[in-house]
């Protein structure tokens, strides 16, 4: 697989999710108009909305990572010690997965990560929760696929939603939405 080509497809889904009516999206607009157009402001505003539920990509890592090693599903997910199960779920698709993945999951198909999301999600039904995983997921497979040191797993996640944002300025108000900041 080209890892630029799961990389654009990360931020391609991140565009979607960027489309939705979210924190991050709503303060990098907010933050664009505040300052006078300026892309690196609303950016870095938009970056300090990020919290822990935007990106539990090193959970994820950790949790495949144990699997890998021979971990089974329930001991890899109880050793996280949370409720939540990192990278499933999703706020605004409950019980169906996230169409803006679609291509995402295609690409890991026939890796050992696309089995690894079948028994998370499997045991996860065997607990009575339909959940499917989500962006942080699938970032967290990329990450994983293109050898991204664990620590830099949230980085990862940033760029991916930093390219989503910058498509997002200029789609919004075309290409004066970056220019200023790139001319200066």
């Amino acid at each position: 697989m080209n890892t630029s080509r799961y990389f654009e497809l990360l931020i391609n889904a991140h565009e979607v999710a960027a489309t939705r009516d979210n924190v991050s999206t709503h303060i990098l607009l907010e933050a664009y108009h505040a300052n006078g157009g300026d892309m690196i402001k609303s950016i870095t505003a938009a970056m300090m909305t990020l919290g822990g539920l935007h990106g539990p990509i090193k959970q994820v890592y950790r949790i495949l990572t144990r699997m890998r090693q021979g971990f089974d599903v329930q001991l890899a997910i109880e050793h996280m010690g949370s409720c939540k199960i990192p990278g499933f779920g999703s706020s605004f698709y409950k019980g169906t997965p996230d169409p803006s993945l679609h291509e995402l999951a295609r690409e890991i198909l026939g890796t050992e990560y696309a089995s690894m999301c079948v028994t998370i999600s499997e045991y996860l039904a065997m607990q009575g929760k339909v959940l499917y995983p989500n962006i942080s997921f699938y970032t967290g497979v990329a990450a994983m696929i293109e050898g991204v040191n664990p620590r830099l797993c949230e980085k990862y996640l940033i760029l991916s939603r930093l390219g989503a944002w910058i498509r997002l300025l200029e789609k919004t108000y075309g290409s004066q939405g970056t220019d200023k900041n790139i001319r200066a």
